[in-house]
């Protein structure tokens, strides 16, 4: 009965059990016999309900030979070991150990047990795992989910189909570090290689190549069919690199000091930034190329077929260091975008700059320190030996010796205003140390200075000066030392000899002898700002050692000195002052030596007679007589938080009168009895002894803020939050707290 789920135990206490027990076991017995002897099934025969425990749960051994696990009516399960909550102490199922053909099959799709679908130790005592063969016949395990490997994986091939969106296939992020390497590839043969191209040898691949035995990184095709290899982080190569491709990005080859080459091909991609880069290099102490120092044709090329063209070095023809352009078919043309320094002499048999749009200039020799002979060396012999502008050359616009004539010459370029002559325009002095020739007009904007040889004095009836828009001056007298008499001088006698801007050269805007009067008059001009009328503008002083006589309004806004000839005292009704802005001051009274009276008298009878800064004049911002009242006021701004009026003195006042404060009746209104203990309040206020920051004097009195915090009414506080004292209200408080203290003695 070891088979059985219990071993037997008989206490002698229940026949009636024992008798149960028996019966179970034997009809049991005799379905496991009709198994073993017959070959019958045995799905059905063993009754679960006669296993203690019930439900076909066994909690010993059963042994048989085999087990066949029928399934007609469909059920989940056909071993099931789920109910086993707490796990087993070796394993679910307890295969043979070291006994071959120990695997668990599925019918093999070829017919022979053992070929394919199974997992176990296999007839040859290896434990091996076998898939099914597929549609290629090749046979397959499938790992649907993450598959985590301890050990070494030692399979004929894997192939992984990913799910979508799959994050990667094979992980071994989770592994502390191989000693080896993370997969083993082989030592020996050929085609041991990761491919991701079709043909698996001929593209995409890293490895040893089938076809060569080499190993190799072959790249992608790409639209072209040149396969490309893209790595976007720096490769470090410890050995030597051999490339037949094109290599992109930062690639850092660890070699020796110098490397020997017989030739480097780069292969550029289109738009490809720079084939070889020495930007990362601190600096070459002899250069980042060092060409052949003997020998020809040590040159850098970039020509097809012509060996001239396209080069920079020793032509391997010639021996000569040349630099050649690209052929047109008639020239060789070396074309220059920027900036050309030449340290030495440049020989060439023609130099054509062709500007772009907007270029600063051609030839820039601004950076030389100075040259022994001469910036440019001009042939010293033969005629055409000439900077032409003109076309032809030899006709106009030319400077140099002229190829018809063999002279040195200027020749302008032909101009419109001046009827298509040759015409040269200097806009800059010119200095001539020999004589000029001028075979055409000379018209001068500027100055001419050396042999224009002309008498003493010049005699003409007009000088037409056309100035240009924005010309500086037209005649100017700044060259000369100084004149004996005048720097222009003027007729002495008649009449119209003025200088006029006028439109009527007699009516306005002239300063001289006047035509129509023969006086000597400065007329302005009319002035739409003074309705029309003529108008002279002198923005500097004016000094006059005579009489000057005026017939219309002056409004001076600087400073009038000399004789203008004032009465002792002057009457006026009205003088406006329109200061500018930061003006200094209106009226000075400074130069004065003293005034017996006063600097300014105002009237002693009457009303208004005041100084006003206040808008409307008679309510604020005055002093003097006011003319509301009649009364001489001081009356401050509406600056108070609430309008009031505000004066502010910040020096010592000296008063030799009375000082009242106006306390009327009919000045107030909530009159009610101030009931505060005005003795408390006064004892609660300190006085205090303090240096005035400005003045450095000594006082004893008050701190304004303290006694706000104690009597709000003895202080003011005005927009910028400074505090002051009210004196009377102050004094108001002393008052009543002398009361209630004589009112105390008296109680006591």
């Amino acid at each position: 009965m070891g088979w059985y789920s219990t071993p037997f135990n008989y206490d002698g206490t229940s026949p009636t059990q024992v008798r149960d027990d028996l019966q179970k076991a034997n009809e049991n017995f005799q379905a496991l016999s009709d198994v073993f002897e017959n070959g019958t099934p045995l799905s059905g025969k063993i009754r679960s309900e006669y296993i203690p425990g019930g439900g076909g749960s066994v909690s010993g051994d059963i042994v048989v030979n085999s087990v066949t696990v029928s399934n007609p009516n469909r059920v989940n399960l056909g071993i099931d070991l789920s109910a086993s909550t707490g796990g087993f102490y070796q394993a679910a199922i307890k295969m043979p150990v070291g006994v071959p053909g120990s695997m668990i099959g599925w019918i093999p799709a070829t017919g022979t047990w053992g070929a394919d679908s199974l997992i176990g130790v296999n007839t040859s005592g290896q434990f091996w795992v076998i898939g099914r063969p597929g549609s290629d016949g090749r046979k397959q395990v499938r790992v649907s989910d993450d598959l985590y490997v301890t050990g070494s994986v030692v399979p004929g091939s894997i192939s992984i189909l990913p799910s979508s969106a799959q994050n990667y296939a094979l992980n071994l992020r989770s592994s502390a570090g191989f000693t080896q390497g993370c997969i083993l590839m082989p030592t020996g043969g050929t085609g041991s290689q990761i491919t991701w191209g079709d043909p698996p040898d001929g593209n995409s691949l890293i490895g040893v190549q089938a076809s060569t035995g080499h190993f190799v990184i072959i790249g992608k095709p790409d639209s072209t069919g040149r396969n490309k290899i893209y790595m976007s982080d720096d490769v470090n190569i410890s050995g030597n690199l051999t490339v037949t491709g094109t290599i992109t990005g930062n690639v850092v080859y660890q070699v020796p000091d110098t490397i020997t080459l017989k030739k480097i091909n780069v292969n550029a991609d289109t738009n490809q930034d720079y084939g070889i880069s020495f930007r990362g290099s601190n600096g070459f102490s002899q250069s980042a190329i060092l060409m052949p120092t003997s020998g020809n044709g040590s040159f850098i090329n970039w020509g097809n077929t012509n060996p001239y063209d396209c080069l920079v070095g020793i032509s391997s023809s010639l021996g000569q260091f040349i630099i050649a352009g690209k052929s047109d078919g008639t020239a060789r043309n070396v074309d220059i975008y920027d900036n050309l320094r030449v340290h030495g002499y440049t020989t060439s048999v023609g130099f054509v700059l062709n500007a772009t749009s907007t270029q600063d200039y051609g030839v820039n020799l601004r950076n030389s320190v100075g040259f022994n002979k001469g910036a440019v060396l001009m042939p010293t012999s033969g005629n055409g030996s000439q900077i032409t502008w003109g076309d032809p050359p030899d006709s106009n616009s030319l400077i140099g010796v002229q190829a018809s004539t063999g002279h040195f010459v200027i020749i302008g370029r032909p101009d419109s205003a001046y009827g298509n002559r040759n015409t040269v325009y200097l806009y800059d002095d010119t200095i001539m140390t020999g004589n000029a020739y001028v075979a055409g007009n000379l018209s001068v904007t500027g100055t001419i200075s050396g042999n224009v040889q002309l008498p003493s004095t010049l005699t003409l009836k007009k000088i037409n000066v056309s100035a240009d828009a924005g010309q500086d001056y037209g005649i100017s007298l700044r060259g000369s030392n100084g004149f004996s008499q005048g720097a222009i001088l003027m007729p002495t006698s008649g009449t119209g000899t003025q200088i006029t801007w006028g439109s009527t050269p007699d009516s306005d805007s002239l300063i001289g002898v006047q035509a129509s009067t023969g006086h000597f008059v400065i007329i302005g001009r009319p002035d739409s700002a003074y309705s029309g009328r003529k108008t002279v503008y002198i923005n500097d002083d004016i000094i006059n050692a005579g009489n000057t006589y005026i017939t219309g309004n002056l409004s001076v806004s600087g400073t009038i000195s000399g004789n203008i000839q004032l009465p002792d005292t002057i009457t006026v009704k009205k003088i406006n002052i329109n200061a500018g802005y930061g003006s200094d001051y209106g009226i000075s009274f400074r130069n004065s030596i003293n005034f017996t009276s006063g600097c300014i008298l105002m009237p002693t009878s009457g009303a208004g007679t005041q100084i006003s800064w206040g808008d409307p004049p008679d309510a604020n911002g005055l002093i003097g007589r006011q003319n509301t009242t009649g009364h001489f006021v001081i009356l401050g701004l509406p600056t108070g938080a609430d309008g009031t009026l505000e004066i502010y003195m910040q020096t010592n006042v000296f008063v030799s009168g009375t000082i009242t404060q106006g306390s009327d009746l009919s000045m107030k209104e909530n009159i009610v009895p101030f009931s505060d203990s005005a003795l408390a309040l006064v004892k609660s206020i300190d006085v205090y002894k303090y240096l005035l920051k400005e003045s450095k004097e000594e006082h004893v009195g008050f701190v304004a803020n303290y006694v706000k915090d104690v009597f709000p009414h003895g202080v003011t506080v005005d927009g910028n939050g400074m505090c002051s004292v009210n004196i009377m209200d102050m004094l108001a408080l002393l008052f009543k707290a002398v009361k209630e203290l004589a009112e105390h003695v008296a109680n006591n």
